[in-house]
């Protein structure tokens, strides 16, 4: 049962693995009168065996924004951020959408905006369907989009998105940050963030900051270690009450067979054949409750992985070990039992008949 409960939060451990992987753009890069990024460097991302969803976002300082309805149009607002994002950015944040639409390549150069949710309700946005405009820097966007919630990264909720053709255009000047993100398969991300800088900036890798998700190698140990420990100490605690179950069993029998034991004396067996005989006995007694618990310990796990839709994980020196580990707790558990047999006087063994 280790053995599976082991293989189960390795298994739960790997899924829920970080598949995301940020590539910035160093201060060099941002500050360089070209482009953070190559303008193809979305496109060989993908290419890369194993990423799933490639999105690209840069930061922009706005010196003011403001709502019109109902906001003033040069209201500053120094809680809030702009990104100018890629259309894949929804797919690789998980956005799910209040009211409106999200943009896509379709409006990749039209001053249009999805607001996050936390900042329309502290600019007091009107409807979408009222089609408010926000002024960045005093450029008009219209707003298309709430967003309600992400998957991943939260900064959205509190942010003004933009297309990422449109901000090249309009805000170029006013570029803080850039980075682009990389969703990939279970399992690959390790990979991916190998060939991340190479990938974006062939000429420049040096200007790529990969930043790999964290190894979470360490918790599962820890929690397999946890779990293997519980579980070994459930183990210990069932074999000493079955070897006090094999204790009191041979001790009754040495007081009910008292007269046997005397009969076996009188007519020459020595003390050591006594005590051989009750050791034996409870060797014995050892060895088919570890068979029996053997099998059905196997039939449990089994049934319980079946049930919980697991992988049984069942070593095969378990069928072996767990018998003979039964036979030496017979042996263990026999000895006092035979001891008292040994000592048992044959006369006073007789008056009990």
């Amino acid at each position: 049962m280790t053995e599976t409960a082991n293989g189960q939060i390795t298994k739960a451990f790997t899924e829920l693995s970080s598949t995301v992987v940020i590539a910035h753009a160093t201060e060099e890069a941002v500050a360089s009168p070209d482009e953070p990024f190559p303008a193809d460097a979305r496109t060989r991302v993908s290419r890369i065996s194993g990423v799933t969803t490639v999105a690209e976002w840069r930061r922009i300082l706005p010196r003011t924004i403001s709502a019109l309805p109902p906001g003033s149009r040069d209201a500053p607002s120094s809680d809030s951020s702009i990104l100018a994002v890629s259309p894949e950015y929804w797919d690789y944040v998980g956005g799910q959408l209040g009211e409106g639409r999200f943009f896509d390549e379709a409006l990749s150069e039209y001053p249009v905006a999805v607001v996050g949710r936390e900042l329309a309700r502290s600019m007091s946005l009107a409807p979408v369907e009222t089609s408010p405009t926000i002024y960045i820097n005093r450029v008009p966007v219209t707003v298309i989009g709430i967003a309600a919630d992400t998957r991943g990264d939260s900064a959205l909720l509190s942010s003004i998105a933009i297309p990422h053709e449109f901000a090249i255009q309009s805000f170029a000047s006013d570029v803080t940050a850039a980075a682009l993100g990389v969703n990939t398969r279970v399992g690959a991300s390790t990979v991916v963030s190998e060939q991340l800088a190479l990938a974006i900036n062939p000429q420049h890798p040096d200007r790529v900051r990969v930043v790999p998700p964290p190894k979470p190698s360490l918790a599962r140990n820890q929690v397999a270690v946890s779990v293997q420990t519980l579980l070994f100490s459930l183990a210990c605690i069932t074999l000493l009450v079955g070897a006090v179950g094999i204790t009191n069993s041979a001790l009754i029998g040495v007081l009910s067979r008292a007269p046997e034991i005397g009969l076996r004396r009188a007519l020459g067996a020595m003390p050591r054949h006594i005590a051989l005989q009750f050791v034996l006995e409870s060797a014995i007694r050892g060895l088919l409750g570890g068979a029996i618990g053997t099998a059905v310990g196997v039939l449990t796990v089994v049934v319980i992985a079946a049930m919980q839709q697991w992988t049984p994980v069942l070593h095969p020196l378990t069928l072996v070990l767990a018998p003979i580990a039964g036979l030496g707790i017979g042996c263990l558990a026999g000895a006092y039992p035979a001891w008292k047999a040994a000592r048992l006087d044959p006369l006073a063994a007789f008056r009990t008949l």
